[in-house]
């Protein structure tokens, strides 16, 4: 979870971030209104106006 916050740029002191269960309700409601395909389309079409294209990868964090 420490790498997800620093990857958005949420403080991870902050009091209301929300849990785990909080990101899966929000997951599922997605799913259940097919909207994450239509997001995941957004994103890919956004990145591909920048000449980018995303793929799997890993995560390297420096020392």
């Amino acid at each position: 979870m420490a790498l997800f916050r620093e990857f958005v740029g949420l403080d991870a002191g902050a009091d209301n971030l929300p849990d785990e269960s909080a990101i899966l309700r929000f997951r599922h409601l997605l799913d259940a209104h097919n909207l994450s395909l239509q997001i995941l389309a957004i994103v890919n079409a956004t990145l591909a106006a920048e000449g980018l294209l995303l793929k799997s990868g890993t995560v390297v964090v420096p020392p």
